[in-house]
């Protein structure tokens, strides 16, 4: 399904930047700071620009900025079925903002109705190796499935094995996945996985944050590494060598303060070398999904997402205020007097919705009072 092209405010810069050669989001983003924001960093004369950067790279911005035209670039997108989601963006992720080299904005292909719930929904990693054996490809699709039935959208790198895996059970449950590529979002790789790429492009979210048309390339594969671990709360590593992007994805993780998660397997194993390895130097070790439900004090059944966040039918049936209650239990359970100060609502509205809910069986109440999604 093509999403629609939604026009924010300096959207159109973000846009100009993303596209632009030799400028990545770092440099962006120190620019914005010294010249006070998107539209004025767009505005810059040469002479200004160069007391920031060399005169090269202030002619080439310049030049570029006088020479772009964004509806061109905007119906070029158009027809390649893909969005742009400018770091302005209510869509862009609110936690890939966090990261202090965040991407200027994101092309996008996929589910409109998922791109919607982005900002409620939690994310979980599954990354490890290309070469997987039967045991990484039976734990993969037992620990995906049984996570994304629990409510977490499941993140990776459309790779080959273990990641491809990853995502093949989670649509199969019927529950959205997202792929991160590290080349253009309209670049299928490897092109093997066509078939997977269209089923994500149809039930969940495929992005990148490079031009539509760039090949893959070595480097692009670390900068598409911290976005995976960027937007999802923890990482699992089934299965990777030593040196392997998944040990890469792990590290990066770490440093940005998420979780790290391994499943160990057999010591002489060198695709176990990698996870082993995590676990002796404190990761988290998963031998059922129980564990990293367990950590985030999650039961499966009883936290997070049952209805599919892609099942627009029943969505479209709520009324305005039951989406945006629906939206803040996708996230955990909550008790009534949470609920009342996080929406606004006054005690009798909320009664009567979740009431309302509960008779649909799409919200349920715990021991504890608290209460959701069913």
């Amino acid at each position: 399904m093509r999403m629609p092209i939604m026009i924010q405010e300096n959207e159109e810069i973000e846009l100009c930047f993303s596209l632009m050669p030799n400028v990545g989001p770092v440099t962006y983003h120190a620019l914005c700071k010294k010249f006070a924001g998107p539209r004025q960093l767009y505005g810059a004369s040469r002479s200004e620009l160069e007391l920031h950067i060399s005169p090269k790279r202030a002619a080439d911005m310049h030049l570029w900025c006088a020479r772009w035209d964004y509806h061109f670039e905007l119906k070029k997108l158009a027809k390649l079925a893909i969005t742009f989601i400018g770091y302005s963006n209510p869509l862009y992720p609110s936690q890939l903002r966090s990261l202090p080299d965040a991407p200027i904005g994101l092309f996008v292909r996929g589910n409109e109705y998922v791109m919607e719930q982005l900002p409620h929904i939690r994310c979980m990693a599954i990354v490890g190796t290309r070469r997987a054996t039967s045991y990484g490809r039976d734990v993969t699709q037992h620990l995906a499935a049984t996570l994304s039935e629990a409510g977490w959208c499941i993140v990776s790198g459309l790779a080959a094995g273990i990641d491809a895996q990853a995502h093949s059970a989670t649509l199969e449950r019927g529950n959205p996945t997202i792929a991160f590529l590290g080349c253009g979002v309209d670049v299928i790789y490897p092109a093997a996985n066509s078939g997977l790429y269209r089923a994500i492009e149809r039930e969940g979210l495929v992005m990148s944050e490079f031009a539509p048309g760039l090949p893959p390339q070595p480097g692009l594969f670390v900068s598409r590494n911290r976005l995976v671990a960027g937007i999802s709360e923890g990482v699992i590593v089934i299965e990777a060598g030593i040196d392997s992007g998944a040990m890469v994805t792990a590290q990066i993780a770490a440093d940005q303060g998420k979780e790290v998660f391994a499943v160990p397997g057999h010591v002489t194993s060198a695709m176990s070398r990698g996870p082993n390895r995590l676990i002796r130097d404190g990761a988290h070790v998963v031998l059922e999904p129980a564990d990293v439900l367990d950590y985030y004090g999650m039961r499966s059944g009883e936290i997070g997402q049952k209805i599919a966040i892609t099942d627009q039918a029943i969505w479209q049936k709520l009324s305005t205020h039951e989406q945006k209650l629906v939206s803040q239990l996708m996230r955990e359970p909550y008790s009534l007097d949470e609920l009342v100060e996080l929406l606004g609502f006054s005690t009798s509205e909320l009664l009567g919705m979740l009431s309302l809910l509960e008779l649909q069986n799409l919200v349920k109440k715990n021991e504890q009072s608290r209460y959701y999604l069913a």
